[in-house]
């Protein structure tokens, strides 16, 4: 077993899906979208943590976080064709969390993604995904993957999985694919 790349779980989710009435699984297919060049660059000093990692702005650039979700970790809540969800996450003001959030942001994470019962976050310098509950503190993050888009492989592979009745052999990938430290997060995403 290898991870999916994101055209081959979006073909399977398409399979998948096929016949369900598009309104219910809409936020659940990643779609393809073309930002205009200025918007990640604004995004990036409205943040103010520095220039966002290449291989997370190819894909900010490329795909439609704004209302996408995948294995119980949703970005966005509206379709906006834009990263305006990427500064509603990291709005401390916005979630009544203010000292958690600008914390996050000292260490150089933005919040991408929340969950149950995780939250995810990038570390812009570096463009590793991390992952985080509410019983943990900060200094406890959780890793999960080394770009974004192998924590979105990962997070798709690990659905087919589950769908397919394959959570052994992604289990032995994740421990390979993304480490002995990273392996209780992927465990506990296919329990």
């Amino acid at each position: 077993m290898t991870l999916l790349s994101l055209a081959d779980y979006g073909q399977y989710l398409k399979k998948e899906f096929a016949g369900v009435e598009p309104a219910l699984v809409d936020d659940l297919l990643l779609r393809a979208a073309e930002l205009p060049a200025t918007e990640v660059p604004q995004v990036e000093r409205l943040l103010n943590l520095g220039p966002f990692p290449r291989s997370f702005t190819d894909l900010l650039r490329t795909h439609d976080f704004s209302c996408f979700s995948i294995n119980n970790a949703q970005f966005g809540g509206a379709r906006t064709g834009s990263l305006a969800w990427l500064l509603e996450k990291n709005d401390a003001t916005a979630f009544g969390f203010e000292s958690f959030l600008q914390a996050v942001h000292r260490q150089g994470f933005i919040l991408l993604a929340n969950g149950d019962p995780f939250a995810f976050f990038l570390h812009v310098p570096t463009g590793h995904v991390t992952a985080l509950t509410d019983e943990l503190p900060l200094a406890d993050m959780l890793p999960v993957a080394v770009s974004f888009q192998h924590f979105l492989q990962g997070m798709g592979t690990a659905y087919w999985a589950k769908r397919t009745q394959a959570v052994t052999e992604f289990r032995e990938l994740a421990r390979r694919e993304f480490g002995e430290a990273a392996y209780p997060f992927w465990h506990d995403l296919t329990v």
